[in-house]
């Protein structure tokens, strides 16, 4: 009977981390984004040509003024807010903290996070119930953030999809969640040529990285403060991102 309740309670633990995500979103040419959502904070992974900027708004179907709107451009990563069609959207508090900015055979990665609601009026608020979010979306023909053209930028609907700790859509599996002193990671379905593990602290810090050779390995997270993780695995197959607790 205690071994049936340590395992409900472990499984109890897992679906308290329960995250939602749009998985990896094609929108034009290189350009492509997804967000994973937590029931603390949001994940935000941009991918595209590293000579042009990219842009990504919020639960807005057009440049509609007051609507939340986030920049990776030659100044850095943005937060914005929309103040009407054809005005460029003004910079507002920064909420959101970049993880890490990688550039590889020409295309850039971007991850960044920031809590579920921002410091101003215009920012979203992110529901990790959601089942859909409405984006709008950019990408620039140089890396100057400037007037992206007519034919540069587009909005759509994207769905959610529930995983745990990413691992259903991500093809990550951590273990044990929360970790202590060892976190084993297990991957599905990637290439794993020039692999590695990056986590980062909440604050954006590179705390610990790792070249992989194996679809299992485990980290040594003894060292690690108490607190939430971002890890991304960065493969030739792509950039996959999710979160672990340390306790």
């Amino acid at each position: 009977m205690k071994k049936i309740t340590l395992l409900a309670a472990l499984l109890l633990t897992c679906l308290a981390q329960a995250q939602i995500t749009t998985g990896n979103i094609s929108l034009s040419g290189s350009y492509s984004v997804s967000l994973e959502v937590s029931d603390t904070d949001v994940i935000i992974t941009m991918i595209g040509d590293e000579n042009r900027w990219m842009g990504l708004g919020f639960g807005v179907s057009s440049m509609t003024a007051g609507g939340d709107v986030v920049s990776f451009d030659s100044t850095g990563f943005n937060d914005r807010a929309f103040l009407g069609i054809g005005q460029s959207p003004q910079l507002d508090t920064q909420d959101w903290t970049l993880l890490s900015n990688d550039v590889s055979g020409g295309v850039r990665t971007v991850v960044a996070s920031r809590d579920l609601s921002g410091s101003d009026s215009t920012d979203f608020t992110f529901d990790p119930n959601a089942d859909s979010l409405d984006i709008v979306w950019a990408n620039g023909v140089t890396g100057n953030f400037q007037n992206h053209g007519s034919s540069n930028r587009g909005s759509t609907t994207v769905a959610f999809s529930l995983g745990i700790n990413g691992m259903e859509t991500q093809a990550i599996s951590l273990f044990p969640v929360p970790a202590n002193d060892v976190l084993s990671v297990s991957l599905q379905n990637v290439m794993l040529d020039n692999t590695t593990i990056d986590i980062y602290s909440a604050l954006g810090a590179l705390v610990l990285s790792q070249a992989i050779d194996h679809k299992s390995s485990v980290l040594d997270v003894s060292n690690l403060a108490k607190g939430i993780y971002v890890v991304k695995v960065t493969a030739s197959s792509g950039v996959l991102t999710t979160r672990f607790i340390k306790e």
